[in-house]
């Protein structure tokens, strides 16, 4: 009785080395899983902090950029302006000499 006593717990002692046997390679084969992913991880955070680093770039480049655009607006807006002026003043002067020549072609007819 004490034999077969004694088999039964060789045989249930000799499943659970096996058992946990097949648990430690299991530790172990989750363990370098982690450590894998955990490497994909940090670099995909790596990626991302360098994705963000490049989009603040590049929104700093746009913020220039449209702010160029917007200065340049206004400046093609003040010289269309002076353009404007500027035509305005030929055209008076042009009216003022046509004057002046009337007035002495008036003024030589008179005399």
């Amino acid at each position: 009785d004490d034999d077969l006593r004694r088999a039964a717990l060789g045989a249930e002692l000799a499943e659970v080395r096996v058992h946990a046997s097949e648990l430690r390679c299991t530790e172990g084969t989750l363990a370098q899983r982690l450590a894998s992913s955990q490497r994909r991880g940090e670099e995909t955070e790596r990626k991302a902090m360098t994705v963000a680093r490049e989009l603040v770039d590049s929104s700093q480049a746009i913020a220039w950029l449209h702010g160029q655009v917007t200065s340049q607006r206004a400046a093609r807006e003040e010289l269309e302006g002076t353009q404007r002026r500027i035509a305005g003043l030929k055209q008076r002067l042009r009216a003022v000499h046509e004057s002046q020549q009337e007035a002495s072609t008036s003024s030589a007819a008179a005399a």
